[in-house]
C-alpha cells in the first residue's frame, strides 16, 4: 500500500480556495542563475538553491532551480508539490519557469493549481493537517531548467518571536550555487552551528536588517553511506536558532498546554476505578493509569496547526477516546499526579534522539511526546501509544529515545533517556533437524524464543497480519539458510504478555535439503543458523567516514540438534569471533546421544567507528566463517574411500573450510615422502660408507 493518502481537500475545510501568485518581495533579492556541466551523469544537476529567512515576518523565501538531465528526472520533478499547514502558514508561489532553447516561460498561475491534502503516514493513524499545492506541468523534456521559488510565512504564533532552521548543506546530487541567508535586526538574540568548511560567510545591512550570509560553488554530489545510525546525518548542515536555551522551549509550550480538565465528571470515574483496581499499590496504579491512557483512548494523531505541539482538552480527549501522542501522555500525566505520583510529559525525537545534544535549541528538533515516572526511587519512561510493549509498565525504565526535554517548571535542558540493556532483547531458537538420506529431505522442528523489543514486534505482526503474516515471516527468516524450506501446517504462538516473552513453534521440511558434495564421497546438509543472516553488516568501501549502525544490544542463541544414524560425536571446537562491537561464539556438545551444534551472537555496541572498520570486517569474516557450518553424512551408493568412514561423518568442518582439511592431508602425505627421501639417502651413505 502506498504510504501516502492523497484526496482533494474542500474549501469549507480550511478556507484556502486558491494558491496566490505574487512577485516576491524585494528582501529576497533574487540571484543570478550560472550554468554548469553536467557531473558524473548525475539525473539532475541542481543549478541553484537558495533560502532566506526573514526573521521580522517569519517569512522563509526558497527557491530551486535544477537542469534535468533525464527522462526520470523529468517523470519526477515535472510534478510540483508544495506541502503547508494552512491553519499555521500561507503560502505565496512567485515562479514556477521552464527554460529552454533560450526562451523562460512561467507556468504559474492561479488557477492551475490543486489544493490536495497529503498524509505521509495515514496507515499509522498519524493526520498532521497538512496540505500540498500541487502542479502538473505540461511538456517537459530532458535539458530544460526547472525554476521554483516561493515563500512561506508562519501566522502560528505559538512561539512568538522565536525561530529555528536546519538547513543540508550537501545533496546527493551535485549543486551549482548554494545560497542561505537569516535577515534580522542587530542585537536581536542568535545562535548558528559551526560552519561546514566549504561554506563561506558574509555579514552587510539592507534596509536596516543584519544579512547573514552563507554560500558555496560548485558542491559535488555526495553519495549518503547506507547502515547509518539514525542520529548520524549523512551531510553536513547549517542551523541557526533565535531561541537561547531549551528552557524557553518549555515556557511558551507550558504556557499554551491545559494540565487542568475543562470538565471532570467522566475522568473523575475512571481515577476512582483505578484506584480501587490498585489498592494503594503505587506499581499497580502505574499499571491501571497506562492501561486507561493506552488502551482505552486509541491512538490518533490529528494536529493541525499551532506546529501540532498544544493538545486538546483532557475532558475532550477523554469523550471521543481518541488522541495523538502528547494528548495520550497529557491524560497518563494527569491520572499519575491524581494518584499522588510524579509524572511529566518529554518531548522526544524519534529518529535523532542521540543527536539532540548537538542540536540548537528550537521547537522543530521534536517529533514525539512520552511520560517520565517517578516510582520508589526509580524512574520509569512510558509510551502512551505503544500497544505491543509486554511487561508491567511499573516495570519500564528504559525506552530507545536517548534525550528528552520534560515539559515541567524549572527544567531547561535535556535529559537523559535509558537504553535497554544486554539481556532484555533476545532471541533463542532451538531446532531438531532429521536428515533423511533415502529422500534427500530434512525434516525440522524449530521453536523460537523472543524477548524483549523481539517480542514486542512479533506481537505487532500477529496483530495487524494474523497467522498469514507470521508464516510470511518465519518463511522468509528461515529460508535465508534453508533454501526451499515448506512450513508444515500453521505454527503455534504462545505470548507471555507480562513477563514480555513470546514462543512459537513451527515444523518445517526441506524437500532438497540434503544435498551431494560434488568432491568427496559424501553428502551434506547446511546447518548455518539464519538468525545471524544480515545481523552484521559490512562496509561496502574501505574509504566510510561515517560510523556503522549495528543496532542496539541484542543476544541471539541458536541451537541445532542432529538426528541422524552416521552422526553420533560433537566435533566441532569452540570458536569465538569477537571485536568491541560484537562477540559470535560457536562450538558443539553431545545431549545424551545426539550432536547439539550451538551459535551465539551479542551486540555489544550499536555501531562502529570509521577507524575500527578494519579490524571490524576481518572479524566479520571470521564470524559467518566459523557460522557456515556443514554437516556431512555418508553417500548413499557411493565408495566412502575410508576404512572408517565414520571418523569422516558429522559437522566438523565448516562448508568453506573443507578444502582446508584436505589440503592439511595432502601436506601429510609430502611430509612422509620427504621423511622417506631422508631416510633413504641416509642409508645409501651408509652403505657407501661400509662399502669402503
Amino acid at each position: 500500500m502506498n504510504s501516502q493518502t492523497y484526496g482533494r481537500l474542500p474549501e469549507d475545510r480550511t478556507g484556502v480556495s486558491s494558491i496566490p501568485v505574487a512577485e516576491a518581495p524585494s528582501w529576497a533579492a533574487r540571484s543570478t542563475v550560472r550554468s554548469f556541466a553536467r557531473q558524473n551523469g548525475a539525473p539532475v544537476t541542481c543549478l541553484l538553491t537558495e533560502h532566506r529567512i526573514h526573521v521580522p515576518s517569519r517569512t522563509t523565501y526558497s527557491r530551486y532551480v535544477n537542469r534535468l538531465e533525464s527522462s526520470q528526472a523529468v517523470q519526477q520533478l515535472s510534478r510540483v508539490e508544495i506541502p503547508f499547514d494552512p491553519e499555521v502558514q500561507s503560502l505565496v508561489v512567485h515562479a514556477i519557469s521552464i527554460f529552454r532553447n533560450g526562451q523562460l516561460t512561467n507556468h504559474a498561475r492561479t488557477e492551475d493549481f490543486e489544493i490536495i491534502r497529503r498524509e505521509q503516514k495515514l496507515e499509522s493513524g498519524i493526520v498532521n493537517g497538512q496540505v500540498s499545492a500541487l502542479l502538473l506541468l505540461k511538456d517537459v523534456r530532458p535539458g530544460d531548467v526547472l525554476d521554483l521559488e516561493f515563500s512561506m510565512t508562519d501566522a502560528g504564533g505559538i512561539f512568538g518571536d522565536g525561530m529555528s532552521w536546519l538547513q543540508s548543506a550537501e545533496q546527493a546530487y551535485p549543486v551549482g550555487d548554494w545560497k542561505f541567508a537569516w535577515l534580522d535586526e542587530p542585537g536581536r538574540r542568535y545562535q548558528c552551528s559551526p560552519k561546514p568548511e566549504h561554506l563561506e560567510y558574509t555579514e552587510s545591512m539592507a534596509e536596516g536588517l543584519l544579512i547573514r550570509e552563507w554560500k558555496a560553488s560548485g558542491i559535488p554530489a555526495k553519495e549518503p553511506e547506507n547502515h547509518l545510525p539514525a542520529d548520524v546525518f549523512p551531510f553536513s548542515y547549517l542551523q541557526v536558532s533565535t531561541f537561547g536555551s531549551w528552557g524557553e522551549v518549555v515556557e511558551r509550550l507550558l504556557a499554551r498546554w491545559n494540565f487542568t480538565p475543562a470538565a471532570r465528571e467522566e475522568l473523575d470515574i475512571e481515577l476512582e476505578t483505578i484506584r480501587s483496581a490498585a489498592g494503594g499499590d503505587p506499581a499497580k496504579l502505574v499499571d491501571f493509569a497506562v492501561a486507561s491512557a493506552r488502551d482505552a483512548v486509541r491512538y490518533q494523531s490529528y494536529s493541525p496547526g499551532l506546529l501540532a505541539m498544544v493538545p486538546a482538552d483532557l475532558a475532550t480527549v477523554w469523550n471521543r477516546r481518541y488522541g495523538d501522542c502528547k494528548e495520550k501522555a497529557l491524560l497518563l500525566t494527569w491520572l499519575l499526579r491524581e494518584c499522588g505520583l510524579d509524572a511529566v510529559p518529554v518531548l522526544v525525537n524519534g529518529s535523532i534522539g542521540k543527536a539532540l545534544p548537538g542540536l540548537l535549541p528550537g521547537p522543530g528538533m521534536f517529533d514525539h511526546v512520552v511520560t517520565r515516572v517517578g516510582l520508589d526511587g526509580k524512574t520509569l519512561w512510558i509510551d502512551a501509544t505503544d500497544l505491543y510493549r509486554g511487561g508491567r509498565p511499573s516495570g519500564w525504565i528504559s525506552l530507545p529515545l536517548a534525550w528528552g526535554l520534560p515539559l515541567a517548571p524549572g527544567e531547561s535542558d535535556l535529559v537523559e533517556i535509558p537504553d535497554a540493556g544486554p539481556g532484555e532483547t533476545y532471541l533463542k531458537v532451538r531446532e531438531h533437524v532429521k536428515p533423511d538420506s533415502a529422500t534427500r529431505s530434512v525434516a525440522v522442528e524449530a521453536e523460537l524464543v523472543a524477548g524483549g523489543r523481539r517480542a514486542d514486534w512479533l506481537r505487532g505482526l500477529m496483530d495487524s497480519q494474523g497467522m498469514q503474516g507470521l508464516q510470511k515471516f518465519l518463511k522468509s527468516y528461515m529460508e535465508t539458510t534453508r533454501r526451499g524450506i515448506e512450513l508444515s501446517g500453521d505454527p503455534s504462538f504462545d505470548d507471555d504478555r507480562e513477563k514480555n516473552e513470546i514462543v512459537i513453534r513451527v515444523s518445517t521440511r526441506i524437500p532438497q535439503g540434503v544435498q551431494q558434495d560434488p568432491e568427496y564421497a559424501r553428502d551434506r546438509v547446511s546447518l548455518a543458523p539464519f538468525t545471524f543472516a544480515g545481523m552484521l553488516p559490512v562496509s561496502e568501501t574501505s574509504t566510510r567516514a561515517m560510523p556503522l549502525f549495528l543496532g542496539t544490544a541484542d543476544r541471539i542463541e541458536h541451537e541445532i540438534e542432529v538426528e541422524h544414524p552416521a552422526v553420533t560425536k560433537a566435533d566441532y571446537p569452540r570458536q569465538t569471533a569477537r571485536t568491541s562491537a560484537f562477540q559470535v561464539d560457536v562450538g558443539s556438545r553431545m545431549a545424551g546421544p545426539r550432536p547439539v551444534f550451538w551459535f551465539s551472537c551479542s551486540i555489544l555496541e550499536d555501531r562502529v567507528a570509521p577507524a575500527d572498520l578494519t579490524k571490524y570486517k576481518a572479524a566479520v569474516d571470521r564470524a559467518y566463517g566459523i557460522l557456515d557450518v556443514c554437516l556431512h553424512l555418508p553417500a548413499k551408493g557411493r565408495r566412502s574411500g575410508s576404512a572408517h568412514p565414520e571418523r569422516r561423518w558429522g559437522g566438523g568442518i565448516p562448508s568453506r573450510a573443507a578444502h582446508a582439511g584436505q589440503a592439511t592431508g595432502a601436506m601429510r602425505i609430502v611430509w612422509f615422502v620427504c621423511l622417506g627421501i631422508v631416510i633413504l639417502s641416509i642409508l645409501i651413505r651408509l652403505i657407501a660408507a661400509l662399502a669402503g
